[in-house]
């Protein structure tokens, strides 16, 4: 492999890895903002 080549696939790792970070933090925020919505449900629902 040339540093080219190599420089290429570093590229490519890297974006690998961010995208599934960024797919990971997406997924945890998700979660969160569906917990938020489930609590004030449930607060909305114990109220008369």
């Amino acid at each position: 492999m040339s540093g080219k080549e190599q420089q290429k696939q570093h590229l490519k790792n890297i974006t690998l890895c961010l995208g599934s970070g960024l797919c990971l933090l997406a997924k945890q925020q998700l979660k969160r903002q569906h917990q938020l919505r489930r609590r004030q449900q449930l607060k909305r629902q114990r109220q008369p």
